[in-house]
């Protein structure tokens, strides 16, 4: 008898002391929950942020560029910042309950372990959104920059001229180096010094290769191009396109770009039923927007050239923009807008 009362007085003491582990853990598992409920919540801004600014020709950069992009950029800020106001005392709080249950329910030992790690994992749960973006970005545009081209015949790289440079470099204008599994070729933007919209598009002979087409003329303001005397035109409005050569944006809802933007093409060839992609720009360099990649198929041949030209001019006159001071007085402006005229002052 005596014995039995033992063992029940035992068995109820661990009975109890297991619905007081449980409580514990489930107050505790409740609270990291929550927590990482509002952290999935920070890393779907970050995800977004950051693809816009990868992809800047996707529909989730269009849907995010309303006010170019200030409105979310100052929502996502205003929302992963002041958070951190709870966040960061969250996650302290949260590695002192897990250093004392371990220690109360497990060992002491086992806590001594245990707290380095899970204090830093706290503190980073706590205050990645404050950070984490840039680490994101570098990341993620380094990858896409190295390997967006990849399944493509080849890319190019778009060099176009400084806003500090415009003065001494024109009529030079920038340079577009193509890479080819064969190769490599290069051609170079001049802009006319009198007839402001024409601009010239030939060949360096500086490569492995040869361009399908040694030299095109380019008239902005009416938009046509011109190869060995024979003109055609392309549209810039609505949507670029170039109809002689069945080129169009594979979505016109994405605008291929004003002067002052980056410009923005997925082209694609498309003949009834046939379709291939012909030029897609990737994105500028992270630490130099006057560089762009853009990636290309060389079939239908010679389209890719043409269209080439076409982001190559955009592609100067976005790098005399983005580079231009915000409120430059140093007497040196250029016209920026195709069709307008202007040039060097």
């Amino acid at each position: 008898m005596r014995c039995w009362r033992r063992r029940s007085e035992n068995d109820s003491s661990w009975a109890q002391r297991f619905d007081g582990y449980g409580e514990r853990l489930g107050g505790l598992s409740c609270i990291i929950l929550t927590f990482l409920t509002v952290e999935l919540m920070f890393f779907l801004f970050q995800y977004y942020d950051v693809y816009s600014n990868v992809y800047p020709g996707s529909r989730v950069a269009q849907n995010l560029s309303g006010g170019k992009g200030t409105a979310f950029a100052f929502f996502k800020w205003s929302i992963c910042w002041l958070s951190g106001v709870a966040t960061i005392p969250a996650g302290i709080y949260l590695a002192g309950v897990g250093i004392k249950f371990a220690a109360e329910e497990i060992h002491e030992c086992v806590a001594c372990i245990i707290a380095l790690p899970w204090i830093a994992i706290c503190l980073f749960l706590g205050s990645w959104q404050m950070w984490a973006y840039w680490m994101m970005m570098a990341l993620w545009s380094n990858a896409v920059w190295n390997h967006a081209c990849d399944d493509w015949g080849g890319y190019a790289l778009l060099q176009g001229i400084n806003w500090k440079d415009v003065s001494s470099d024109l009529p030079f204008a920038g340079t577009a180096t193509v890479f080819l599994p064969g190769g490599n070729y290069t051609m170079q933007l001049e802009r006319h010094e009198r007839a402001h919209d024409t601009y010239y598009f030939y060949n360096l002979h500086s490569g492995e290769l040869t361009p399908v087409y040694d030299n095109i003329t380019y008239n902005a303001f009416n938009h046509t191009y011109t190869i060995k005397n024979s003109t055609s035109r392309y549209l810039e409005t609505p949507n670029l396109a170039f109809p002689s050569l069945d080129l169009e944006l594979e979505d016109n809802s994405i605008p291929f770009g004003g002067t002052s933007d980056m410009p923005l093409a997925n082209l694609i060839y498309h003949n009834g039923s046939t379709t291939s992609h012909v030029l897609s720009v990737v994105n500028t360099y992270h630490s130099d927007c006057t560089l762009l990649k853009i990636c290309g198929m060389m079939e239908p041949t010679g389209d890719f050239e043409i269209a080439m030209g076409v982001v190559m001019i955009h592609q100067y006159l976005y790098g005399v923009s983005c580079t231009a001071p915000d409120n430059s007085n140093s007497g040196v402006s250029i016209s920026v807008s195709i069709g307008g005229g202007g040039g060097p002052d």
